[in-house]
């Protein structure tokens, strides 16, 4: 299934494994073994590499094609882990392994004699800077 049929392009060598089902636009077939498939390219390989992750393993994938999938997830582990850093390292994201209450930190605003602060609720300070939403730009 070199492209879909909306016209588009699928340039991940990975679609070549699949086959597509006619009149089916969100389903498409494993080669190998003929598994019924929904979702992404990421997931098919998943399938591939037997990895267990939300999709069942395909019995009938050749080595040579199963290593290439390997290598393939293992580099876009890879890729994600460096944006991710970058981003740490701009100031863009937080730890993304603490749980999502801990990534925001809320404030509250109180009101001084010499205007208005901010500080995290609870009080005290954590020694991180607060994470800085879309609103943040309307209010000083």
């Amino acid at each position: 299934m070199s492209s879909s049929t909306s016209g588009t392009t699928k340039k991940d060598h990975a679609w070549r494994w699949t086959k597509p089902i006619p009149g089916e636009l969100k389903y498409f077939l494993c080669a190998f073994c003929d598994q019924r498939n929904t979702g992404g390219i990421f997931r098919f390989k998943q399938h591939l590499v037997g990895t267990h992750k939300g999709i069942k393993p395909c019995n009938k994938v050749p080595p040579n094609v199963k290593d290439w999938c390997t290598i393939a997830l293992k580099r876009n582990d890879e890729e994600k882990r460096a944006r991710i850093a970058v981003h740490r390292e701009i100031g863009g994201l937080e730890s993304l392994e603490e749980d999502d209450a801990d990534d925001h930190e809320m404030t509250n605003v109180a009101a001084s004699e010499s205007g208005s602060a901010q500080t995290p609720l609870g009080g005290g300070s954590t020694g991180q800077p607060k994470a800085r939403g879309p609103m943040d730009k309307f209010v000083s």
